[in-house]
């Protein structure tokens, strides 16, 4: 079954529901697609944040307001969860939110009465794309060309042909590759700078396309295809989304491939909007992975770290996510920790550990921090967050439509009148601060009215470097102010489209805004705001305004993973910092909580760039008898059995055999109690499917039933092809007293048909 999302398909369905009056659920929304819920429920936020950009780029209503949580239908009340997810992504969007409940129940009347005449599709087809996809049977591909230290892409070109650089390595790929075929020439590899988007100095995946091609003629020698090429002049670059394997099958299915396809072979730019808004809908910061034994907890957990942490990475090759895993945990980015029935507060947060007091002999009592203050730790600290180098300038926006436009295009702008904007200053005159003044005195006269901004200019022009930190008043007050940005580029003459003036333009990533609370300038200086335009603040309190950075949700996130987050006494555990996991409370948050730690007396909070990721086992314990203050901080994602994921192996139908025996189990101790796929996924012939019934099959049931094997051998079809029993002789003086009893043995053996026996089930 094909579990992907179409944007087409759910921009449908949701216009349908608008159309009737009605809002409609998540689980519609995946049924439209003809998905199944357990795996598309995981790309559903991040495709939804895709609508919402799509709408917000044409000025629409925004779509995905109006669904909402199965419970909620009646009402059209959107969860916490989503209500935070929604109104973050709309503010990046550009929104201005103050309300946000205001804003939702706004939106949501928009879309039903914008329904009825809007569009029956996003338009997103069309031209070269409809050509691309018209063979459902075309296959695309991206392959590299460097080996044996060479870049093999020219003479790839020139001979005609694509060769895999391995013998027998992506054979079976490589075999697949026929006439029609399209097929792309990539090199794959990190970016940091010249981007031509802000990425505020993190590495991008990036991917070059190189050169593109139709097969002519499928391999014959298993390495080498017939290929007609045509070469790029200039190399395309993608982002985010990459292929690091040397030959990659793309499915056209999956949204992210589909968008490189069109790309790659069509006529598409990239939208990096919509990749940029993906990290901050995808993943709740705290969430419990459960489900029984068996059923990929760790691989999924490997996968969300990475997913949270590089979304450029999701979706690649098992390998790839768990090297990339290893390097997070190798750079201090995901931590690690198992709980267990003796495991406390002293190790998770905070404890007092003896060390020696010196040659005195003796010991004293030092505070050592737990795993959850050290990651906090590395959350909260910003690269160079401090004063040191670091200029701070006040650049006033009075108008708010100047303000609003600033905050959405992440940038600060400078002319508010035509004197002032009818030239470019990019030429290396105005490069430095003597240098503008200079001109400007040449061009006003020094004693003119106009002298009063020369300063102003000057400073936006040529002091303010990158990295400098700008604060903008509210409107024309000296005394309050309403955002606090990082300067991120230079100095660039860009004209807006809807009037001459404000011209001047510098890159900023906005970090803090009042939202309609602007804050007191004495909060950081005693003086007020001086009367130009922009000048130089020297804050008495520099720190303050550095904490607006800090407190920036964009951040590189942190993921805390606690295995077995069930077994230990989580009371205990958390102690106070239970409240502090909630995302409202977190630090920058309305409603910011810190605690005093008993040992330190250090004010805690937790940062809002951390997720705590933890994984249950239900066989060990079920989510009804989990602690409620926990149950109520948690986002809970059952991970369930996937029978549809094994495949025949001689003769043995994997998935059917799974799926009788999880139906018994549950039948008989409850969903908790099954049995995942995991195991037998490797199992690649019937010894070693006999191995992993023999190991971890049969004890775990046995184990479920407290070796009550009667309920044992119902499980495996009531016959005696897997366990055997032997009925034992009574002691002396015993015969004919109570019951008779078995020795049970798993066969050493199991005979031909025993999983055909397990299936249909019976009697021997």
């Amino acid at each position: 079954m094909d579990d992907s999302l179409d944007l087409q398909t759910t921009y449908r369905a949701i216009l349908n529901a608008a159309r009737r009056g009605e809002y409609i659920s998540y689980g519609a929304l995946v049924k439209a697609n003809g998905a199944r819920w357990q795996k598309a429920r995981y790309n559903l936020n991040a495709h939804l944040g895709e609508i919402m950009t799509l709408a917000a780029q044409r000025d629409w209503p925004i779509p995905s307001a109006i669904v909402v949580d199965q419970a909620n239908l009646e009402t059209g009340t959107l969860s916490d969860s989503a209500t935070k997810g929604f109104v973050g992504t709309a503010r990046q969007l550009g929104f201005d939110v103050q309300d946000p409940q205001a804003f939702i129940a706004e939106q949501q009347q928009a879309m039903f009465a914008w329904a009825e005449g809007a569009p029956d599709d996003l338009g997103l087809g069309g031209g070269v794309a409809e050509v691309l996809f018209d063979d459902p049977d075309r296959s695309f591909w991206f392959v590299g060309a460097f080996w044996d230290d060479n870049d093999q892409t020219e003479r790839f070109v020139n001979e005609g042909i694509w060769q895999n650089g391995y013998e027998t390595k992506f054979a079976e790929h490589v075999g697949r590759m026929k006439p029609g075929d399209r097929v792309a020439i990539k090199a794959t590899y990190t970016k940091k700078h010249g981007l031509p988007f802000e990425y505020y100095g993190q590495p991008v995946s990036c991917m070059k396309i190189k050169a593109i091609g139709t097969v002519t003629e499928g391999t014959s020698d298993g390495r080498t295809v017939r290929v007609d090429w045509t070469p790029l002049e200039e190399p395309k670059e993608w982002y985010f989304h990459t292929y690091r394997t040397t030959i990659v099958e793309a499915n056209p299915s999956d949204e992210s491939a589909r968008r490189l396809i069109q790309f790659a072979f069509g006529d598409h730019s990239q939208d990096y909007g919509c990749w940029l808004a993906k990290p901050h809908l995808d993943h709740p910061l705290n969430t419990i992975l459960y489900g029984p034994p068996g059923t990929g907890k760790t691989y999924t957990t490997f996968q969300r770290c990475v997913d949270i942490c590089d979304p450029a990475v999701a979706g690649k090759s098992v390998e790839e996510i768990h090297a990339r895993y290893r390097e997070l945990a190798r750079d201090g980015r995901v931590e690690f920790v198992t709980f267990h029935q003796s495991y406390g507060y002293e190790e998770f947060v905070e404890g007092l550990r003896p060390e020696s007091a010196g040659d005195g002999g003796g010991f004293r009592l030092r505070v050592r921090d737990g795993v959850l203050k050290r990651i906090a730790k590395r959350a909260r600290a910003t690269p160079a967050l401090h004063a040191r180098k670091r200029q701070f300038v006040k650049i006033q926006l009075s108008g708010q439509d100047v303000f609003e436009e600033c905050m959405k295009d992440d940038c600060v702008r400078f002319g508010s009148s035509k004197n002032w904007s009818d030239e470019d200053w990019s030429d290396a005159r105005y490069g430095t601060y003597d240098g503008c003044l200079n001109r400007f005195q040449e061009r006003w006269g020094r004693g003119s009215k106009r002298w009063w901004n020369a300063t102003s200019a000057a400073t936006f022009r040529a002091w303010v470097n990158r990295g400098d930190i700008v604060v903008v008043p509210d409107g024309f007050s000296k005394s309050r102010y309403r955002a606090v940005g990082e300067i991120v580029g230079d100095y660039e003459y860009a004209q807006r489209s809807s009037s001459p003036l404000w011209p001047h333009r510098r890159a900023v990533r906005w970090h803090w805004q009042a939202h309609g609370d602007p804050r007191p300038v004495d909060e950081f200086q005693d003086k007020s705001f001086g009367g130009q335009l922009a000048h130089e603040l020297r804050p008495d309190r520099p720190d303050i305004l550095l904490q607006h950075l800090q407190q920036d949700p964009q951040r590189q996130p942190y993921v805390l993973v606690i295995d077995e987050i069930n077994r230990a006494n989580i009371a205990k555990v958390l102690g106070e910092l239970i409240t502090l996991l909630e995302g409202d409370k977190r630090e920058g948050a309305e409603n910011e909580i810190a605690v005093t730690l008993p040992h330190s007396n250090e004010r805690f909070t937790l940062p809002a760039n951390l997720h705590v990721l933890g994984t249950m086992n239900t066989a060990d314990r079920s989510i009804a008898l989990l602690d409620t203050a926990l149950r109520r901080r948690f986002v809970f994602e059952e991970i369930t059995p996937e029978a549809s994921l094994l495949q025949e192996i001689e003769r043995i139908d994997l998935p059917k055999v799974l799926t009788v025996m999880n139906e018994r189990l549950e039948w008989l101790v409850g969903r908790d109690h099954l049995i995942g796929h995991a195991w037998l996924l490797k199992a690649g012939s019937k010894a070693a499917v006999d191995e992993v019934m023999r190991r971890k099959v049969i004890p775990l049931i046995a184990e479920y039933f407290y070796d009550d094997w009667e309920n044992v051998r119902a499980v495996l079809g009531g016959t005696d092809a897997f366990v055997q029993r032997e009925e034992l002789d009574p002691p002396p003086g015993l015969e004919g007293e109570g019951e008779t009893r078995y020795r049970w043995t798993v066969r050493d053996a199991f005979p031909e048909g025993a999983y055909e026996e397990l299936i249909a089930g019976g009697n021997s």
